[in-house]
């Protein structure tokens, strides 16, 4: 750590609550972007806004890998497409074997595997990245599992980097689909590179939005019990 970046904390800063809100309801999942780089003084910008986010035990352990090239991201994308299609398949597989009117929780997980790799597969022979987006930047946020909360630590690192963005004018989404892959499929853990002991915890992409939306989405209430 740097003893001069122990700054004084000066002012605080003050938001008024129902901008903060609405600045947080504003924030939606995009999956369509500009064919835009994002320069690489905005992408440290939001390695640094990761930097100060909190870790469990103040572990600090979150690292960063940022994928920008588009053919490193071809090969990530085409190696979690090859899992799902064959999970897709075992899933189709199992699901010869149970009574169609059964809908037990393990039923209808299985019927889920077998949409995604339909999707993935049509997407994919129409030229689209199903699971990229076509995003100019992905960042994958990765943590050593003998740490106190790994998971905890990526998604808020993530979270603050996903609030963050889109004050640099960039918007984002989760892509869990990459993390599952990664946790289950050899092949991919072993394109990503991960340090000995590391695993994928989450993934953010992130770019210039294509789109814009013109209102807020509605949330169902949180459930709340007031001891």
């Amino acid at each position: 750590m740097d003893a001069e970046n122990f700054e004084p904390v000066g002012v605080p800063v003050q938001y008024e609550p129902d901008d903060f809100m609405r600045f947080i309801r504003q924030r939606r999942s995009h999956r369509h972007f500009k064919s835009k780089a994002v320069p690489k003084k905005i992408i440290q910008q939001l390695i640094e806004a990761a930097r100060y986010a909190p870790t469990g035990s103040n572990v600090q352990s979150v690292e960063i890998i940022v994928v920008e090239d588009a053919h490193r991201k071809r090969i990530l994308s085409d190696l979690s497409v090859d899992f799902f299609a064959e999970a897709g398949a075992k899933a189709a597989e199992q699901l010869r074997t149970m009574p169609v009117e059964s809908r037990t929780p393990a039923r209808l997980q299985l019927e889920k595997m077998v949409r995604y790799r339909n999707n993935m597969l049509q997407a994919k022979s129409v030229g689209y990245d199903p699971i990229f987006h076509q995003a100019p930047v992905v960042l994958m946020f990765h943590s050593p599992l003998e740490t106190t909360t790994p998971k905890d630590n990526c998604v808020i690192a993530s979270t603050t980097v996903g609030l963050f963005a889109r004050t640099l004018g960039l918007e984002s989404t989760y892509i869990g689909l990459l993390e599952i892959a990664a946790r289950s499929y050899p092949p991919l853990a072993e394109a990503i590179g991960l340090p000995t002991g590391h695993q994928v915890q989450s993934v953010l992409i992130t770019g210039y939005p294509k789109l814009k939306f013109l209102r807020h989405v509605d949330r169902n209430p949180i459930k709340v019990r007031w001891d």
